[in-house]
């Protein structure tokens, strides 16, 4: 067995969710599942920078076995390009369907995301309506997700310029409330750096009126300490 190094062991950098040392939290994780546990809820989990959002909301959703994407975002990110991740990571596209356009045989089999970027005009035009829908639309989306019963993990939100990008989220999450079926359907989960949640989401009433704040505090001095003394105790 080869040693293990300190970089294996802490990776302040990384998620945590498959490191030795990881923290619970049972106060944020009773309060998540309390979300979770309402039907149509959507959710928005902020603290400060590198506290261990991302790994809580990780490892949560991989405890309870809940499926899930994840969307890191950028400052130039746009709805359109994270729509496209989306279904990139989902795999999802129209490689079984036979349709015919100007550029793609009839017999051709195209993947929906490649197809969007390289295919164009009349092309995507005839596509978009074989699949009777704007292909990366919010309403396209949220149809995937609750097929595929996929919950949406948007991470770093706080990076996001665009209000139109802002918006459109909200939008997702509106229609995702607006047709759970269960506690167990489909939702989106944003994760941001912020103080408040008023202040990450800018004062956006429809972004504020679909999720629900869960806010992260710092680790008390213990905790830390736990997780330094279980490390060292592995490098041992």
């Amino acid at each position: 067995m080869s040693k293990l190094m300190p970089e294996n062991i802490f990776t302040p950098a990384a998620p945590a969710i498959d490191s030795l040392v990881y923290a619970r939290r049972k106060a944020c994780e009773c309060l998540f599942k309390n979300i979770l546990n309402e039907k149509g809820t959507q959710v928005l989990v902020y603290g400060d920078s590198a506290i261990g959002k991302t790994s809580f909301v990780l490892t949560e959703l991989r405890y309870y076995s809940i499926n899930h994407v994840r969307i890191q975002c950028t400052s130039k990110m746009t709805w359109d390009q994270i729509s496209q991740e989306i279904l990139r990571k989902l795999k999802e596209g129209i490689s079984k369907r036979k349709v015919a356009t100007d550029s793609v045989a009839s017999e051709a089999s195209v993947n929906l995301y490649i197809a969007k970027g390289k295919l164009g005009g009349k092309a995507i035009e005839q596509i978009e309506t074989a699949l009777g829908g704007h292909m990366g639309s919010i309403a396209h989306i949220a149809d995937i997700l609750s097929k595929k019963e996929m919950n949406l993990v948007i991470d770093d939100f706080e990076k996001i310029k665009s209000s139109h990008t802002k918006t459109s989220i909200a939008n997702l999450a509106k229609n995702l409330s607006d047709t759970a079926k269960s506690k167990d359907s489909p939702r989106v989960i944003v994760i941001g750096i912020s103080d408040t949640a008023d202040d990450l989401i800018e004062g956006d009433l429809s972004i504020a009126a679909r999720l629900h704040p869960l806010n992260l505090p710092r680790m008390e001095t213990h905790e830390m300490t736990k997780i330094l003394r279980q490390g060292f105790d592995k490098l041992q």
